[in-house]
This record gives C-alpha cells, sequence and structure tokens, in this order.
C-alpha cells in the first residue's frame, strides 16, 4: 500500500512538472509568416506598474520576434504602451513609443509609425531583406496592445 501511494505520489509531482515547463513561454504565440518565417509574440509587463489603488498607471510591451527556419533571430519589434487605468471601470493608453533589433545583417528597419486611440497602442514597422542594395523580401509587423479596465494587458 505504500508503495502505491508513493507511486501515485511520483506520477502527481511529474505529471505537474511537465504542465509546469509547458507553461513557462509566457504566453508567446508562434505563427508563420507569408514569406515562411517564423513569428513569435510575446507580452512583458512592467512590474513596477502593478499597484493596488483605485487609479494607477499600468505599462508594457508586446514583442514580436521574426526567426528563419533554424530558429535563429532575425530581427524583433517591440511595441511599449503606458495606459491609466481606473480600476474596473475604464482603461486610457497616455502613450505608446517602439524599439527594434536587428541580428542579422541581411535586414534593414525601413520605417514605423505607433498610434493611441482609447485603451489601444498600435504599431507597424517595415523590415526589408536586401541583398546587393536590391530588396528580395519585404516583412510587416502590425502589433496593438490593450489595457483593460482592471489592468490586464492583451
Amino acid at each position: 500500500m505504500k508503495r502505491l501511494i508513493s507511486f501515485v505520489l511520483c506520477l502527481v509531482v511529474f505529471i505537474s512538472s511537465l504542465a509546469f515547463n509547458v507553461s513557462a513561454n509566457n504566453g508567446a504565440d508562434l505563427l508563420l509568416s507569408e514569406n515562411g518565417y517564423y513569428v513569435e509574440t510575446t507580452i512583458i509587463e512592467d512590474k513596477s506598474s502593478i499597484t493596488r489603488a483605485s487609479t494607477y498607471t499600468k505599462s508594457g510591451s508586446k514583442v514580436q520576434t521574426v526567426r528563419d527556419a533554424d530558429g535563429n533571430v532575425l530581427f524583433s519589434f517591440t511595441l511599449k504602451g503606458t495606459f491609466t487605468v481606473n480600476s474596473g471601470v475604464s482603461a486610457t493608453c497616455t502613450s505608446v513609443s517602439y524599439t527594434y533589433s536587428i541580428t542579422d545583417d541581411a535586414w534593414d528597419f525601413d520605417s514605423a509609425n505607433t498610434s493611441k486611440s482609447g485603451n489601444t497602442a498600435s504599431g507597424t514597422a517595415i523590415f526589408k531583406k536586401k541583398i546587393l542594395f536590391i530588396t528580395t523580401t519585404e516583412e510587416t509587423i502590425n502589433l496593438t496592445l490593450q489595457c483593460d479596465k482592471n489592468g490586464n494587458l492583451s
């Protein structure tokens, strides 16, 4: 009987550790772009903005990372939004900005623009792959970061 209980406990611990490892990717989504690149999107919440006051500031970022078929990072685009949250009532985007990084020399940053409306921060960026100064591939990234009335980012 003790062996059975020990076995069941070990099985529960093992299954629990598997479930934890699966969810450890911070909710990142992995998609395939039109050009065959892997696109990973992740939301990062700024921990310093979490508060219990009824009205507070919430900041966070949505990052889109583009990878080749081998999993090598080509470039990434980060949209950062700051929101004023009236807890349980409303959220309003107060500022939006962007950053980018390129790790593959074949790619260039072309342009980007951002906007805000209501509880939404939006950004669009264009990256181009060039061979001998000729554009061979263009990737457009469109991101939106929203904050709901409870301070949840999506």
